[in-house]
Formats: structure tokens, C-alpha cells, sequence
């Protein structure tokens, strides 16, 4: 296997370090993930435990407040589980299983819980990531989600069609599928920030988000690379560049390192911006600091996910094992049976 070396990455931000209450949330999550059964097999527990799904929280949210630290984990770790079931197990090659698992987990948010294992815990989760949050906020996060988990019926659909994204295509694509617009959300969920609708739509705004998921996804591609090309899983920036434009791997890694690098410079210019824009919409007091706070909590974000890809065996040391039968795998989300209504009610 052609091999390759990391380029050197720009990042101009300070990092704001880790969340001062991530050695007390770890026990807390594992015994989490043990009640709703999602990580039984010592595989799956070996592959969650190299993920670090709290370390990465206490990256993403360093100024979170500590209790808001162990949702945001557990949140952290359920969607790296449903990215892998998705992106790895069987269900992610039949598109009907697809799409009926992912309407399974968009229905929670009505307070309609399936009782397969990750809809489950969802549903035993919403209602705390959602607690006093307001009605702009809750939605904000569900679009990002059901947006998130809709890429992978499109990527199972590619699969059993034999389709290959184009470079612009599926770049953006990417921006969606690395699944970062409810991180983002979660971060007022630890720092009393619930932003109205009228910031959230601001150009600024939503570019420095954009860009955020941009580079974060783009990033990830290259960290991820060689255990994508072990895999066989062509759905990679690196490699469809290598592909698409006829380069070796090294050059691919670095022409994907430049588009990283012009996310960065998009997100810098529309924090620049969001100044001038909440100035511009009479956006003034707590609701102005709040969202130049936000904006700074994304920032934040991204400075800690670059860190995280440097910390945990997910990245530097991937399990290079086939794709389609991984035994990391539990095929969390096949044949739930109906289990009516939950105990609350979204909206």
C-alpha cells in the first residue's frame, strides 16, 4: 500500500485545552453505554475505548460547564457508534434498511422511540441534551442531524449503484456527512448561550459554520486516509483527488491540506464579519455577546478536534480491517420492534 506522510498543517488558533471534568465523566459514560447495550462485545469496546469519545468532548467543550460535560459525551459516543454502524456495517450497503433506520432516529425528536439499541438511547438522551433549551435551538440541532444521518442513504445508495462522487461534489457532501453542525449546537448546551434565529441566519454565521465542518471534514479525510485505502472506501477527499487529478498519495495529501487550509481562511474572514453583520441586523447586548461567544465556541471546536485527531488511537493508530464485516460492528440498528410513544414530548 502506497504510503504517505502528514503535511504541515496550518492552525491558527490557540488551543483552550481540556475540559477540567473529563476524568470524572469517563466511568459515568461507560456505565451509559453498558445500560443501553451499546458496546457489549469486546470488540466494540476495545474500538469505542481507542475512540476516546470523552476526551473528544472535553476538546470540542472546554468551556462547557461540567455537568453539561457527560450528555455532551454521551452524545460524542453514540454518534461515532452510529457513524461506524452506518459507515462500516451491513446496513450501510441496503439502502431500504438505511433509510428505515434513519427515519427510526429523526421520528425521537417527536418522542417516538424504536427499540433498537442506538434509537433507544437516543431517546434516553434527548431530553437531556434538550433541557431548557429553547425551541430555535432544538431545531437547529435536528436539522443538522437528520442532514448528517440523510448523507448516509445517499452513500448507501452510491454503493449498491457503484456511483463515485466528483471532487466538488462530494466536498460538499462532506461538510454535511462529518456530522459536526450538532457539536456545534452543543456548545451552548455547557455555556448558558440559546441563540434566537436571527443570529443563526446571519451570513456570518452560517459561513464560519460551514467552514468549520468544511475543514474539520476535510482534515479528517487525511488523518483518515490510510485506513480508508486499507478498507477499500474510495469516499475520501485524498483519495478521490488522487484519483480524479492523477497524483500520487503524497500529493494528494497535499492538495487536500490546501483546501483544509482555505476553510480556515473562510471561517477567519466570517468571524471578521459577524461584528459588523449583528451590528447591521440591531443585535445588541447579551444577545450580541452571546453570539460572538458562540462564534468563539466553534472556534474552539475546531482547535480541539484538530488536537483530538493527534491523541486517540481512532487516528494514530487505525484498526485497518475489511469493510463490510467489521467485528467492531454490532448492527445496532436492524429489526427494532415498536415501542410507542416515549415518556416526552419535543415541541
Amino acid at each position: 500500500m502506497e504510503s504517505f506522510e502528514l503535511p504541515k498543517f496550518w492552525m491558527p488558533y490557540e488551543s483552550a485545552g481540556v475540559n477540567p471534568g473529563l476524568e470524572e465523566t469517563d466511568g459515568p459514560l461507560w456505565a451509559w453505554l453498558d445500560a443501553q447495550h451499546l458496546a457489549d462485545a469486546a470488540a466494540a469496546r476495545e474500538y469505542v475505548r481507542r475512540t476516546r469519545p470523552t476526551l473528544a468532548s472535553a476538546l470540542y467543550h472546554p468551556n462547557s460547564e461540567s455537568t453539561a460535560l457527560l450528555p455532551q459525551a454521551q452524545y460524542m459516543a453514540w454518534a461515532f457508534i452510529v457513524d461506524d454502524e452506518l459507515d462500516d456495517g451491513p446496513i450501510g450497503r441496503d439502502p431500504a434498511a438505511c433509510e428505515a433506520a434513519i427515519t427510526r432516529m429523526i421520528a425521537v425528536f417527536d418522542g417516538d422511540v424504536a427499540d433498537d439499541p442506538l434509537t433507544r438511547a437516543l431517546g434516553d438522551l434527548w431530553p437531556r441534551l434538550a433541557e431548557g433549551k429553547s425551541m430555535s435551538w432544538q431545531k437547529s440541532f435536528w436539522a443538522g442531524q437528520a442532514t448528517w444521518l440523510w448523507t448516509t442513504y445517499v452513500e448507501a445508495v452510491n454503493r449498491v449503484t457503484g456511483h463515485i462522487q466528483s471532487v466538488p461534489e462530494y466536498q460538499q457532501h462532506r461538510c454535511n456527512s462529518i456530522g459536526e453542525y450538532m457539536m456545534m449546537d452543543l456548545c451552548e448546551v455547557g455555556t448558558r448561550i440559546d441563540l434566537p434565529d436571527a443570529v443563526r441566519r446571519l451570513p456570518a454565521m452560517r459561513t464560519l459554520r460551514q467552514s468549520a465542518a468544511g475543514q474539520i471534514g476535510t482534515f479528517n479525510d487525511i488523518c483518515s486516509a490510510r485506513k480508508d485505502m486499507a478498507a477499500g472506501n474510495r469516499l475520501n477527499l485524498v483519495l478521490l483527488l488522487k484519483e480524479e487529478n492523477e497524483l500520487s498519495l503524497q500529493e494528494a495529501v497535499e492538495r487536500a491540506n490546501g483546501i483544509a487550509t482555505d476553510w480556515l481562511t473562510k471561517l477567519n474572514a466570517a468571524r471578521a464579519a459577524l461584528g459588523g453583520q449583528l451590528d447591521a441586523a440591531g443585535i445588541t447586548g447579551d444577545t450580541r455577546e452571546d453570539a460572538l461567544a458562540a462564534a468563539d465556541n466553534v472556534i474552539a471546536l475546531v482547535r480541539g478536534n484538530f488536537d483530538y485527531h493527534f491523541m486517540a488511537e481512532r487516528y494514530t493508530d487505525p484498526l485497518e480491517r475489511n469493510i463490510g464485516a467489521p467485528d467492531y460492528v454490532g448492527d445496532l440498528l436492524r429489526t427494532p420492534q415498536p415501542r410507542g410513544r416515549a415518556n416526552h414530548q419535543v415541541g
